[in-house]
């Protein structure tokens, strides 16, 4: 397994170092020259959407709440297609290198800071739970403890996300998509044709008493929100060479995730019937299901799960560091950008100390970051006014504190709350904006 693992660092780490010799400016770090076609866009969009976070927990909640565990990435494959139809284009002609550079146009300088504020937190914040899993994967294939998995697992994606940065990460993510889908189809064939587990016995409900109607609305709201408007994604779009790459690549990324969460669940289920820990947590797929699998396609799935993980850490930590540099700082200098790539990869590290659970921490950033900002973009995107700024302000901090509230006590009707808050005053701030006949960035 160890051999197979290197072999793979050492892939993802030439192609890191072809592009660092081509990489001379923000440009080609930040969205990759916006020379991007509609595949690569996409396929970037699903590993890191399908990343090993998202992964391991989907198989650790569908061992809690069963199949309606799929609405964890069905709510951002709905948030996706939002996107993909009323902001792809406007993304895609943008000249901006980062989603607040496109917030100040919309909305003005200030929304561009606050939301920047936001952004770098959170996302630090998604790194961190990205980091905690690729630990977790990092431990089983080199039979390390936790501890030091965490602290090689860092090292390795700030090192290959400083080498090249979107430019890299594209090139790289499309074929970490198609090897996930294959290695995932593999284990499914072969619970259904070695374990000889029936597919038909499983349960395909929806909702149910563990995952009700009221979790089936935070999910879709809080995770399906965090995909309509996500700098990370944005980036992916902003990288895009024209609009048809950019709505296509988008669609594509819907279509991969829909997939993609349909192969997740169906292995977290069938493996049930032969897997029963006694503790439901995040090393059901890195632990129980790998050591049920022969040893060969155990050792694949480990080194799939920490590429995805590669996909989605390494754009969280270029998404926080490229818009601390590019809308805090607002500095042109790659070198600024490369070491502000180290020191977010060492905060996500210390966010990471005496904590080991995922899902806290990915639904944690979303409950602030959506709350805060997601709204208040989106409805000033679609509007035909530039909103008012000082209300949108005020929408913005109402919006992430009430929405940090709810995270720091685990309550969701804080969540709603915030959500409602940030709509209602986000709509005022339509109706005082003033209007514009056209908009072309």
């Amino acid at each position: 397994m160890s051999i197979l693992f290197f072999i793979y660092l050492f892939i993802i780490y030439f192609i890191g170092y072809l592009e660092f010799k081509k990489t001379k400016n923000v440009t080609h770090y930040t969205i990759s020259s916006k020379n991007a076609s509609w595949y690569l866009v996409g396929g970037s969009i699903i590993a890191s959407c399908i990343g090993g976070s998202a992964t391991i927990g989907v198989i650790s909640l569908s061992y809690e709440v069963g199949f309606p565990a799929i609405w964890w990435l069905l709510s951002g494959a709905s948030g996706l297609l939002v996107l993909c139809i009323f902001l792809a284009k406007k993304i895609a002609i943008s000249k901006a290198l980062t989603m607040p550079e496109m917030i100040e146009y919309y909305i003005g300088k200030k929304a561009r800071f606050i939301a920047s504020i936001i952004i770098v937190l959170a996302w630090s914040s998604i790194l961190a739970a990205q980091l905690l899993a690729s630990a977790w994967i990092l431990a089983a294939i080199l039979k390390t403890p936790f501890n030091f998995a965490i602290f090689v697992s860092a090292f390795i994606i700030v090192t290959y996300s400083i080498l090249a940065g979107q430019a890299s990460i594209l090139k790289s993510d499309l074929a970490q998509s198609m090897l996930m889908f294959i290695t995932f189809f593999i284990i499914i064939l072969w619970f259904i044709f070695v374990k000889d587990v029936s597919v038909a016995n499983l349960n395909f409900e929806l909702l149910n008493d563990k995952f009700t109607i009221s979790r089936w609305s935070y999910f879709m709201l809080i995770i399906g929100g965090s995909y309509v408007v996500c700098p990370m994604l944005f980036g992916r779009v902003l990288s895009a060479k024209s609009k048809f790459d950019a709505k296509f690549g988008v669609a594509f990324g819907v279509i991969g995730i829909v997939i993609g969460a349909i192969m997740v669940v169906l292995i977290g289920l069938i493996s049930q019937n032969f897997i029963n820990p006694t503790v439901i947590n995040d090393q059901i797929l890195t632990k129980d299901i790998c050591e049920t699998l022969p040893p060969f396609l155990g050792a694949i799935l480990l080194i799939v799960l920490f590429s995805a993980i590669i996909s989605s850490a390494d754009s969280c930590l270029i998404t926080a560091s490229s818009v601390f540099c590019n809308d805090i700082l607002k500095t042109k200098s790659l070198k600024i950008y490369r070491i502000f790539t180290i020191l977010f990869g060492l905060f996500a590290l210390l966010l990471t100390f005496g904590k080991k659970n995922i899902l806290g921490y990915l639904l944690g950033a979303n409950d602030i970051y959506v709350s805060g900002v997601v709204l208040v973009v989106f409805i000033a995107m679609i509007s035909k006014k530039k909103l008012n700024e000082n209300i949108c302000l005020f929408a913005m901090i109402i919006g992430g504190g009430v929405g940090l509230i709810g995270a720091m006590s685990d309550e969701k009707i804080y969540s709603f709350i915030a959500l409602f808050l940030a709509f209602i005053i986000s709509v005022l701030a339509h109706f005082k904006g003033e209007r514009v006949e056209a908009r072309n960035q």
